[in-house]
């Protein structure tokens, strides 16, 4: 609702879904795994954990 400002129907949602290939799905998870900034949360004895920039530059690697 908030991004149409409507209720699609079904049959529109069917055929958006449908419309949905492969090559959508590696490249969202491409940007997800790739692109996107990284995160990180700690929990317990951090001292020896790597930094953020770290993991970071291993990801991308």
């Amino acid at each position: 609702m908030q991004i149409w400002a409507r209720g699609p129907p079904l049959e529109e949602t069917v055929k958006l879904i449908n419309a949905v290939t492969t090559e959508d799905v590696r490249a969202l998870a491409e940007q997800l795994a790739v692109r996107a900034p990284a995160a990180m949360a700690l929990y317990g004895p951090v001292e020896t954990a790597p930094s953020l920039q770290a993991l970071q530059e291993r990801r991308v690697a």
